[in-house]
């Protein structure tokens, strides 16, 4: 399988029957019968519009908003208590989520000092030794996979950790992203790492990482999440 589509309703969950039959049962519920083309008639219209058909010509002595906000009350309470998982898809995604990888190569300790994350100390040693760390996210939890002395050291370890879990499958979706106002050092990454994905696409897109990420990590991080071929070799 080359791609993936994460969409919800009829995908993942089998609920395209619920909304095949709200309508109906609605009506049903306050003692109305459903005119044979039901599904006719809606199936083209928004949930409002079909809210107001049923109070303008059948009759529902309940304003739109009323009969709109019943429906999706109905529909919520579903979506929590009885509408299943299609056959098969937990079973997939466990399956693909043990192969996604996500690590980072951090440019300073700064940040993780300020964010309580290491101590002052630690901090102070790393900057003066020009530490990059290289972290990564396992079991739910960043854990350091390794240290490296410099920028070159760094991106050598960062591109180590990457083949040693089994590389990158460009078959599936891959993120390349950076912390910062300049992309340079991910520009960077990429010219000298040509190797880990020249054969198999023409070139890498980049984008920044969130604020809500990068103000933990400060500028000039590099990250880098993918799923690698299976089965998972794992990042330590």
């Amino acid at each position: 399988m080359k791609h993936y589509i994460f969409d919800l309703d009829g995908t993942l969950i089998d609920s395209m029957p619920i909304w095949k039959d709200t309508g109906k049962n609605f009506l049903l519920s306050h003692g109305f019968t459903p005119p044979d083309n039901l599904q006719e008639i809606v199936k083209s219209q928004t949930l409002y519009q079909t809210a107001e058909h049923f109070q303008q010509e059948l009759g529902v002595p309940f304003t739109a908003e009323e009969i709109t906000s019943e429906i999706i009350s109905f529909v919520e309470e579903q979506y929590r208590t009885t509408i299943p998982l299609k056959p098969f898809a937990k079973e997939f995604l466990e399956k693909e989520k043990k192969n996604i990888h996500l690590i980072a190569l951090l440019d300073t300790l700064e940040y993780l000092k300020k964010g309580g994350r290491i101590s002052k100390t630690a901090a102070l040693a790393g900057n003066v030794l020009s530490i990059k760390p290289v972290v990564g996210v396992v079991d739910g939890e960043v854990i350091v996979l390794g240290k490296a002395r410099g920028s070159r050291q760094g991106n050598n370890l960062l591109a180590e950790k990457i083949k040693s879990s089994g590389g990158i499958d460009f078959q599936k979706p891959y993120f390349l992203g950076y912390t910062g106002l300049t992309d340079a050092l991910i520009q960077k990454y990429i010219t000298d790492n040509e190797a880990l994905w020249k054969e198999h696409v023409k070139d890498l897109s980049v984008t920044t990482v969130g604020g809500t990420i990068g103000t933990h990590v400060g500028p000039g991080g590099i990250a880098v999440a993918y799923f690698a071929p299976s089965p998972r070799a794992g990042l330590l």
